[in-house]
């Protein structure tokens, strides 16, 4: 939302990882110098120019970390332990097989999904194997490429996902990163891997839910379907958790425009009066995955307007410029700002609240911006503002 209005009320800050040199692991060309490694995920690797890490979700014995690209693209790393014993050629057919039995039901909801397993790969210094595909969903082109490997119980993998306008361009990076991974082993410590790491890139493979299986997302249908996951756990076993907000949990219609109006309220958090002003939207497609976002802010100050090149996750080259974004991203971590999510009724609530503010963003079923709360705990008198949705067209 409007800069001067809004993003005071955060506390920007930037992601922060480990940035530790880890003793023989060279650096690809494209590598942006830092090194990413987690004990819990078993694989350390340069993180690729252009990428950020936004997100690592725990998975049952595992973890998958999640970067994204301010071009349109992420990439997946994750390792998990295997519900039941099996060898990667048969851990490969049962992706194949499972990812065959969610295309019917996305083929059902008018996503078309072309898929070509891949062999003959390696993945740090293993053998791997993985999958191309080929997705149109929403008038949008998507690639993703998954490469994985089984080893002592566990499934380790790479994933690169893109649109396709984009996926020729970081692919390089991509195949670069393949060459340099290492695994470390779940827990342990940093070892150089004999035989070298050429090529290896993750889908999430043996995790059940993982971005991708399509009964497992927000949505009728997530923008980047198609990640590998592995063959339910047998009765009783538990599931993993699904790390959906690595994805975004709507995207805007690619094919034609949408105005949103908001009015606004003040109080003091409980009760509220309609005072002037207000909000207006009109997001445009702007192809390759990004969208024209025109914001009209009106209040007794006059009026301001303000545009904005927003891509899925509601991000401008990989910054935050209107916040909170105002379609459902399915971010937690909004301005610096971890926010806790909950349902009510049929809206999604993100909120935060400290000794200084109060800040609340919900969001409809149908993925707009239902409404805006945000309370200056230091005022005594009406202290909250909250912008409410009054139409969509």
């Amino acid at each position: 939302m409007k800069k001067g209005i809004f993003l005071g009320w955060f506390l920007w800050g930037a992601f922060t990882w480990a940035q530790v040199g880890l003793p023989g692991l060279p650096q690809a060309p494209g590598a942006g110098g830092q090194v990413y490694q987690n004990p819990a995920l078993g694989m350390a690797f340069p993180i690729p120019q252009g990428f950020q890490l936004a997100q690592e979700v725990p998975l049952e014995g595992g973890l998958t970390a999640v970067f994204y690209h301010p071009m349109g693209a992420e990439l997946y790393a994750t390792s998990m332990a295997l519900a039941q014993p099996m060898d990667l050629q048969g851990f490969h057919q049962a992706n194949l097989q499972r990812l065959a039995q969610g295309d019917q039901a996305l083929r059902q909801q008018g996503v078309q999904v072309q898929r070509q397993p891949l062999s003959g790969l390696t993945l740090g210094g293993r053998p791997a194997m993985g999958v191309l595909s080929q997705v149109v969903f929403q008038g949008q082109n998507y690639i993703d490429l998954s490469v994985y490997t089984v080893e002592g119980g566990r499934a380790y993998g790479l994933q690169l996902t893109a649109f396709a306008q984009v996926f020729s361009q970081v692919q390089p990076l991509f195949q670069q990163l393949l060459a340099q991974v290492q695994l470390t082993g779940v827990g342990g410590g940093f070892s150089p891997v004999p035989g070298g790491m050429p090529g290896y890139p993750p889908s999430s493979p043996s995790v059940p839910g993982l971005p991708g299986s399509p009964g497992d997302l927000p949505g009728p249908v997530p923008p980047y379907p198609g990640l590998p996951s592995q063959p339910p756990p047998p009765s009783g076993a538990a599931q993993a958790p699904s790390p959906t907000q690595g994805q975004p949990a709507f995207t805007p219609p690619s094919n034609r425009a949408v105005e949103l109006r908001y009015g606004k309220e003040v109080g003091d958090g409980k009760q509220f009066a309609v005072v002037l002003g207000g909000l207006y939207y009109r997001i445009e497609p702007a192809g390759a995955g990004r969208w024209r976002v025109t914001e009209v802010v009106e209040d007794a100050e006059g009026r301001t307007e303000d545009t904005f090149l927003l891509d899925g996750l509601g991000l401008q080259n990989g910054k935050e410029v209107l916040l909170p974004p105002v379609w459902h991203t399915g971010r937690t971590e909004i301005g610096g700002t971890r926010f806790t999510r909950s349902s009510q009724g049929n809206l999604i609530l993100y909120q935060f609240q400290d000794s200084r503010s109060r800040i609340e963003v919900a969001y409809r079923r149908d993925g707009w911006l239902a409404h805006f709360l945000y309370c200056d705990l230091s005022k005594e008198r009406n202290p909250c503002s909250r912008y409410t949705l009054k139409e969509v067209r």
